[in-house]
């Protein structure tokens, strides 16, 4: 078995146990959640709930700031640039006030 294919496959049962169900886009999808927060927004100032994300790459191939996910009944928008490895997206969400 290759080196990615192993990476691939130990990434999947990280996701398969400790992942959190999610829609994206109107598609089913896991994320591993790593941590929650808030993020002071200026002009107006507000404080909204923030959270980091890991999503698999294929799942959500072109993640863009804006975008909507809903994590257990919860909207949030995709904020800021993603970072990646090739195989999951690190993204942060802010929730969705509107």
């Amino acid at each position: 078995m290759t080196l990615d294919a192993e990476l691939r496959r130990a990434r999947d049962v990280l996701f398969a146990m400790d992942g959190r169900p999610a829609t994206y886009g109107g598609t089913e999808l896991t994320v591993l959640v790593g941590g929650r927060g808030q993020t002071l927004e200026q002009d107006p100032a507000i404080v909204v709930g923030d959270m980091d994300i890991q999503v698999k790459v294929e799942d959500m191939p072109n993640p863009r700031r804006g975008d909507a996910v809903v994590i257990e009944g919860r909207a949030y928008r995709v904020a800021g640039s993603p970072s990646g490895d090739g195989l999951t997206w690190a993204l942060t969400l802010n929730k969705d006030l509107g």
